[in-house]
């Protein structure tokens, strides 16, 4: 029997995030991302931004953040936040202070407490 390579996890994303392990980490985002996965979009959005493990790219960062809230069957409270913070800071996209705040109701309707402290703020 061939054994297979196991399908990295997104805790195993997370794991590899927190020893710094950053090249790995972004192989792995990129594999879940692309089948799908809107948490690994998610982290997949902050590795482009901050460039750990690729290049800073915020137009990448944006449109992973994008699958991650909107894009997906399943969709991210993580996400949501993240990318309402992209267009409330103008990242890889025009300011929406108004588009923000509709996806951070979206996360706060789905439990986000953080979501709920960044609508007061707005």
């Amino acid at each position: 029997d061939k054994i297979q390579d196991a399908v990295p996890t997104i805790d195993d994303i997370k794991a590899d995030l927190k020893l710094q392990n950053y090249k790995n980490a972004f192989n792995n985002a990129t594999f879940l991302a692309n089948r799908g996965d809107p948490e690994a979009s998610a982290e997949l959005a902050i590795m482009y931004l901050k460039g750990l493990g690729v290049s800073i790219n915020k137009n990448k960062a944006f449109d992973y953040a994008t699958k991650s809230a909107l894009g997906w069957d399943k969709k991210s409270v993580k996400g949501q936040i993240l990318l309402g913070k992209f267009y409330l800071e103008g990242l890889g996209t025009k300011r929406n202070t108004t588009r923000a705040k509709d996806l951070f109701s979206k996360a706060a309707e789905n439990g986000s407490k953080e979501a709920k402290v960044l609508l007061e703020k707005i």
